[in-house]
């Protein structure tokens, strides 16, 4: 339901405004992590031309970059409107709602992020987002990450997917993480990669590897798929079975 993300505030003004500065410092928190995130899974999708980078980019504005802006407008509900909201349960029609209500030239600001959501590329989303962060607006400082820090954070990913990777039972999750690892590995840049672009993670990194390296993951990738399908054609016989007793029925 539209409602269901919003609860109106019942506090006095004095608790309102110290709770907000708060509750403000946590999001300007949250969206600088998501922004550093972005930006370095951004130089991961450098890497791709062509439909790849454009699917690369459109997961990334659909996922990480989404979460951000709906951040942004819990944070205005809550100073414009008097909401408490959650931005990890917003829906579409509630971001909608929320626009709607913001006064204009707030209002104006956010629904240019909102529909840079739609893109092709972050490039613009970008631009927008540091629009929408200005002291007019969210009130947001974003900050710059340092070559240290980020060369820090890249390792602690790659070691998260390493332990991820040793007790993954699921072969399609397993060859899935493989790949983003080898190629964090290979490019020294991290990627937000939705399952339907592991193929081309995987045909990227064919110049990379060694041909018996490569020769190893292609032949894990056809191990994968043979299972999908196999899968798939026992799925379709239990459903036609099923067809079948209910027609005999």
């Amino acid at each position: 339901m539209v409602r269901s993300a919003f609860v109106t505030a019942s506090v006095t003004r004095d608790e309102r405004g110290s709770m907000g500065k708060r509750k403000h410092g946590e999001y300007e928190e949250k969206v600088n992590g998501l922004h550093t995130n972005v930006r370095l899974f951004e130089k991961g999708i450098s890497h791709f031309l062509g439909d790849a980078r454009i699917q690369l980019s459109k997961h990334l504005l659909r996922t990480l970059c989404t979460d951000m802006v709906n951040i942004c407008l819990a944070a205005l509900a809550e100073e414009h409107l008097v909401l408490s909201v959650d931005p990890h349960n917003l829906s579409p029609e509630n971001r909608a709602e929320i626009l709607l209500r913001l006064p204009g030239p707030v209002k104006s600001v956010m629904v240019g992020l909102h529909n840079c959501l739609n893109k092709q590329s972050t490039s613009d989303f970008f631009d927008a987002l540091d629009v929408a962060c200005k002291p007019e607006v969210c009130q947001f400082l974003l900050k710059k990450v340092d070559k240290k820090k980020e060369r820090q954070l890249v390792f602690t990913h790659r070691q998260t997917l390493m332990d991820q990777l040793r007790g993954e039972k699921e072969p399609a999750m397993a060859l899935h993480v493989t790949v983003v690892i080898l190629f964090i590995r290979q490019t020294h840049a991290l990627i937000h990669c939705p399952g339907r672009c592991v193929p081309a993670l995987i045909d990227f990194l064919e110049a990379k590897l060694s041909p018996a390296d490569f020769r190893l993951l292609s032949d894990y990738q056809t191990a994968v798929m043979k299972l999908f399908s196999r899968k798939n054609d026992e799925d379709n016989e239990k459903a036609s079975e099923g067809k079948s007793d209910i027609d005999f029925l």
